[in-house]
């Protein structure tokens, strides 16, 4: 209530424990850039670096203690509690950079104010040669992904007030498809992205995309499983690069899919 007042500033500090908690939640809106939010990460090996600690104390940890205690006292890098459907491991031996390749597959989430539209496209090699991730209003959205996309294939979000976007988007780019989000396409559709990370069968960077996929759950229902990203953060990019894969799987050389 006191910041609330006075519009005063706030520095948070703290270790990592997990992810079921509200300062690494938290901490991850400001990774992801949202509002005026900034990041910092300062592990052991920083500090051993401005002669705060010695290194042999903290190798002397590393040998001691579980890898998932040194790696949350130490690293700052939280424990996989095991509700994320990829697995930590699989997500960062897919991190690779933007590639300069041609894009052969779009992938696009489409959102406006509270989320945001995330744009990837995939080369040839499964890797992401293009990710954009962007808040603006409709008209500006649909021109820039006519400009962009053109003749390639792209699958692209139409749920509620994505359908009448799609629709225009297709009266200018004829190999666009709409996907309609429900709990069985949604769980269809992550289940392929998944499969394609634990083959270490796509690629994409660390940010924007990596730590929201690192930050995906799933939980079991009544109805199935449920995927989604935790509370207060967002699955734009998971689904944006969800749909681009499934886009390129169903486009391959010789191929026109639309449905």
């Amino acid at each position: 209530s006191t910041l609330t007042a006075t519009q005063g500033k706030c520095k948070l500090i703290g270790n990592v424990k997990g992810k079921k908690n509200w300062f690494y939640k938290l901490g991850e809106r400001a990774r992801s850039g949202e509002n005026d939010y900034r990041y910092f990460k300062i592990t052991a090996y920083d500090a051993v670096k401005e002669g705060i600690l010695k290194l042999e104390e903290v190798e002397q940890a590393k040998r001691d203690l579980p890898e998932n205690v040194f790696n949350e006292l130490y690293l700052a890098e939280p424990a996989d509690d095991k509700t994320n459907p990829f697995g930590i491991d699989n997500i960062r031996r897919c991190y690779r950079p933007v590639s300069r390749g041609t894009v052969v597959a779009w992938g696009i989430d489409l959102a406006k104010y509270s989320d945001y539209t995330v744009i990837v496209g995939l080369d040839a090699n499964n890797q992401c040669a293009y990710v954009d991730r962007f808040q603006a209003d409709w008209g500006i959205t649909q021109d820039r992904i006519i400009r962009l996309i053109g003749n390639t294939p792209a699958f692209i979000d139409s749920t509620g007030v994505g359908d009448p976007i799609v629709e225009q988007i297709q009266r200018v780019c004829q190999r666009v498809k709409g996907f309609k989000f429900t709990s069985q396409s949604k769980q269809q559709l992550i289940e392929g992205l998944v499969l394609s990370v634990q083959q270490n069968s796509v690629f994409f960077p660390e940010e924007p995309i990596g730590s929201e996929m690192e930050n995906f759950e799933f939980e079991y229902t009544r109805t199935g499983v449920r995927y989604t990203a935790p509370s207060g953060l967002h699955d734009d990019c998971v689904m944006a690069l969800a749909l681009a894969v499934d886009c390129k799987s169903h486009n391959r050389p010789g191929t026109f899919y639309f449905a």
